[in-house]
């Protein structure tokens, strides 16, 4: 084998293993590299749609495309599809169960909130609290018609 192989062989092995060292550094430590910390509290948004996709009335935002509710483990996710497909963590309000509406093209009404991830394992210490940012769904209305997501 020649000694360039050898060494592309090496690096490639020494990517397996930095690669994901790094993404569990930024799920670990949410606020690095310079990222926003998130705590469950109002968060002050910083919008994970696109302005065309998602829209505000007073202190709520609403889907304005295409979008479903998914099941991820034992958690919910609101999908819209406007610009791209899109992901976040989702979670109903005291009012609202999302299991009827899995899989079914939805208009949301939402408010961005920021929980605290009790299931982040600690890697090194000192682990501060980690925080995710995800919607807290108010409101949802079965749609159909141009609103309907394509499966």
């Amino acid at each position: 084998m020649t000694t360039s192989r050898r060494l592309l062989r090496r690096q490639g092995a020494r990517n397996l293993i930095v690669v994901p060292l790094l993404l569990a550094a930024c799920i670990v430590w949410p606020g690095w590299p310079r990222w926003p910390a998130l705590g469950a509290r109002p968060a002050i948004a910083e919008h994970f749609l696109p302005s065309q996709c998602e829209g505000r009335a007073g202190d709520l935002y609403e889907t304005l495309g295409p979008a479903s509710f998914e099941k991820l483990g034992e958690r919910y996710t609101l999908t819209v599809r406007c610009d791209g497909v899109h992901q976040i963590y989702a979670r109903g309000s005291s009012r609202v169960n999302l299991e009827p509406f899995l899989r079914k093209p939805v208009r949301a009404r939402y408010r961005y909130v920021d929980e605290e991830n009790l299931r982040t394992r600690c890697i090194r210490a000192p682990c501060p609290p980690s925080t995710e940012r995800m919607v807290e769904i108010v409101e949802v209305e079965v749609v159909t018609g141009p609103d309907t997501p394509r499966q």
